[in-house]
């Protein structure tokens, strides 16, 4: 199946582009999303995805699927757009 990744704000700077799409198996996850992007984007963002060298929840990375907060435990589906967002602040 076929997503789209869109980047924003500092992670975009990291991937080198904003955009780009992603060939994964049915079933996926965003976990699974973010292992293949790690290892095409050659690991630029891998202390963004794995801060603590495991597979943990980084409180700094924001993911969205189609415009909802998603889990790393998320199933995809073939169309989806799969953001990566810095938090928002505000005061």
């Amino acid at each position: 199946m076929r997503i789209a990744v869109r980047f924003a704000g500092y992670y975009r700077t990291l991937a080198g582009e904003s955009a780009l799409d992603l060939e994964l198996a049915e079933g996926a996850t965003v976990e699974d999303a973010l292992a293949v992007l790690d290892e095409r984007l050659e690991g630029r963002c891998h202390q963004v995805f794995y801060p603590d060298g495991t597979r943990h929840t980084h409180l700094d990375l924001l993911i969205l699927v189609n415009t909802e907060i998603a889990r790393r435990d998320a199933v995809l589906h073939e169309g989806n757009v799969l953001a990566i967002v810095p938090p928002m602040a505000g005061g």
